[in-house]
């Protein structure tokens, strides 16, 4: 049985990480052997986060009310809590949304070499800001002006 993968999807609000990422795991299924793919989308972990009380979660909700960058440790913290309750050695891994720092990076290829996960393939979106932002809009309109849309486009703009 062929070792399991390691995806990593880099690229700015709007880029089609997320698109890109549906469709490994379209390719990974299809592919058979019944492997679980597991997925950590950084956007989600941060939403779930900020619906939580508490004084991180407070002001982790200011930085995105203003559309800036979460610190790196509260970032690590929540991915290395993934890696702990949900990957096994069997798992495909799917990352959307970190690193974003060279600390990141440090800290992620840490724990890849931790768990194994030799030859990560790292997918980079290298997309046009008009481009990008023409996306979020759509997403915006999509949603009626909720959800996520509404924090990558205010991210986007004040870019």
């Amino acid at each position: 049985m062929k070792e399991p993968r390691t995806f990593i999807f880099l690229g700015s609000s709007g880029s089609g990480k997320g698109t890109q990422a549906r469709k490994i795991r379209e390719l990974l299924s299809a592919e058979g052997g019944g492997r679980e793919i597991l997925e950590l989308g950084m956007g989600d972990n941060f939403r779930a986060f900020w619906k939580e009380e508490g004084h991180t979660q407070e002001l982790s909700r200011k930085i995105l009310d203003v559309g800036g960058l979460q610190p790196s440790f509260l970032q690590i913290y929540l991915w290395t809590q993934f890696f702990i309750d949900h990957l096994s050695k069997e798992t495909h891994l799917l990352i959307d949304g970190t690193p974003r720092r060279v600390e990141d990076s440090i800290a992620i290829d840490s724990a890849l070499s931790f768990y194994s996960r030799k030859k990560p393939v790292i997918v980079y979106l290298n997309v046009s800001r008009a481009w990008a932002k023409e996306r979020l809009v759509e997403r915006f309109i999509s949603s009626g002006g909720h959800g996520r849309a509404t924090a990558d486009l205010r991210v986007l703009e004040d870019s």
